[in-house]
């Protein structure tokens, strides 16, 4: 979709250089997708306290954390349109 926006100069060189990206449009798309991800973190607190765990947090910390993180991103990236991803 073409769109017409206006941006702080500043803002804008500011967020090329942090990122190393080269074009506006990009630094505009990560933007947006960024926002959209931390929507949906947030979007996880309304479930505190509402949700029944069992198991030993020891050994989850200890056995299998890098399968948890990426099922945690898996689920996070399917709520995310496929546009934004």
């Amino acid at each position: 979709m073409r769109t017409k926006i206006v941006i702080d100069d500043k803002l804008m060189s500011d967020a090329l250089k942090a990122t190393g990206l080269r074009t506006k449009k990009e630094a505009v798309e990560l933007g947006l997708k960024t926002l959209i991800k931390l929507k949906l973190q947030e979007g996880i607190k309304r479930f505190r306290g509402k949700l029944h765990w069992e198991g030993s947090l020891n050994e989850m910390r200890l056995t299998k954390p890098a399968k948890q993180i990426t099922s945690y991103f898996s689920l996070v990236r399917s709520k995310i349109p496929s546009r934004c991803s």
